[in-house]
């Protein structure tokens, strides 16, 4: 994987072709080493648009959208692909996109990963990293790779993942950093994204699980929320946790119960990470992930502000994760003296004014606004608390019942967990010394 050379131009970027679809791969679908190699489809996509307004592509569905990329058709048959598609559009074995992008030196390694519980913030801290046109983000639409039938062994599917991340989404010759904003699904299956880039730094979102679940409840008592997709074919681990909430079957549970249970997988995974991160951190190692609390937004996605301001305890903390800012000041003379030259990393990379101005424009912007009376732009910096405190009395017996019993512990752990993994992000930027962000910034 490569590293481009720095540039302080806001010239437009070259389009990639970047994966639209994958199949899972057959049992034949393998190189000649044996390894997984399904047929991933392609389409030229012209990125201009969506750094220069993110708000209006919150999503990434909605750039293909725009870029026809699902004309003629969406996505892979389960017939034989052809090698050329009409128009924008192509197929490639991902063993052909592997050897091309390692060619051609055009494989970036991602800078950061965002895993969040649904109705988080996620998209709107997507979109505050979109807004330069050296980093690629995806929003959403990112899919694991699969083998049909299940035939392939977890080492090969975090082999086949890393390669897609890395030579399918990260191929691009006129992007300097790759961002992922995965959809709240593949939280629950994280642990093999970070088994694929241990070093990549990673942020878990979450929210007061009753804030979530009114959400999701709405007008139509959770009719088309996400959580409900899988109750026919339920996973052992919501399953799990409805019969340690003394509900026995998980097909004829309420839909509350359902989503509560969902939400609560997600909490347990990225728990875990959590604390396999302590373990890391306590054995001389390094942490790499943080949790965020949606009542940090949008301050701890943005820089914090000029003035000498601290914009409050998580202010600026996405940026510094994912390397964009160094996580502490410059110390002045007295303080090196005072508490020795390794005191805090140096700030001499720091965003430029007009990459710090177009991130908090961005924040600005609500990607899920509405229209007409409806539209909620200026929600994050407006009557955020308010709006939820009332949806927090309007929430259902049901909802609350569900809430309390299987997510409210949870919750506690994850507030609990987001003040340790802050803790940590800082300890270790003090024992590591003045270093410059590790990502180049514009």
């Amino acid at each position: 994987p490569r590293s481009a050379p720095p540039t302080n131009s806001p010239a437009p970027v070259a389009p990639p072709r970047v994966p639209i679809s994958l199949r899972p791969a057959e049992e034949g679908d393998t190189t000649i080493d044996g390894q997984p190699d399904p047929i991933v489809e392609l389409c030229l996509v012209d990125w201009n648009p969506y750094w220069k307004a993110p708000h209006l592509y919150g999503k990434y569905k909605v750039l293909l959208q725009s870029n026809r990329c699902f004309a003629g058709g969406r996505g892979l048959s389960s017939g034989t692909a052809r090698k050329e598609t009409t128009g924008r559009r192509r197929t490639r074995r991902l063993s052909e996109l592997k050897a091309k992008a390692l060619a051609a030196g055009t494989a970036l390694t991602p800078s950061g990963f965002i895993f969040h519980m649904s109705r988080v913030g996620s998209t709107l801290a997507a979109n505050i990293l979109s807004s330069a046109p050296q980093r690629l983000v995806y929003s959403e639409g990112f899919r694991m790779p699969s083998c049909a039938r299940d035939w392939c062994s977890r080492e090969q599917k975090v082999d086949m993942l890393r390669d897609l991340v890395l030579y399918g989404f990260g191929a691009s010759s006129s992007h300097q950093a790759l961002y992922f904003k995965f959809q709240s699904a593949i939280s629950t299956e994280m642990d093999l994204l970070l088994e694929a880039f241990p070093s990549t730094p990673w942020i878990f979102m979450y929210r007061s699980p009753l804030q979530i679940m009114q959400a999701w409840e709405g007008d139509n008592s959770f009719a088309g929320a996400p959580c409900t997709r899988s109750q026919r074919n339920p996973p052992a681990a919501v399953c799990r946790i409805l019969r340690e909430a003394g509900i026995g079957n998980c097909r004829t549970a309420s839909p509350a119960q359902y989503c509560a249970a969902s939400l609560a997988r997600m909490a347990d995974t990225a728990l875990g990470a959590h604390r396999r991160d302590l373990d890391a951190a306590s054995a001389g190692g390094k942490s790499h992930g943080l949790l965020l609390d949606y009542s940090t937004m949008p301050g701890a996605a943005l820089p914090p502000p000029p003035g000498g301001e601290s914009g409050g305890t998580y202010a600026g903390a996405m940026p510094k994760h994912v390397g964009l800012l160094p996580w502490l000041e410059e110390p002045t003379t007295a303080e090196r003296q005072r508490r020795g030259a390794r005191a805090g990393r140096a700030a001499t990379a720091v965003l430029s004014p007009r990459d710090a101005a177009a991130m908090h424009g961005t924040a600005d912007q609500y990607s899920k606004q509405g229209h007409g009376s409806s539209a909620k732009k200026g929600l994050f910096s407006g009557a955020l608390a308010k709006h939820d405190r009332d949806k927090d009395e309007r929430a259902s017996g049901g909802v609350l019942e569900a809430t309390r019993g299987i997510l409210e512990k949870r919750h506690a752990l994850l507030q609990e967990g987001s003040k340790r993994s802050l803790e940590l992000a800082l300890a270790q930027a003090r024992r590591d010394g003045p270093s410059a962000p590790r990502v180049l910034v514009f």
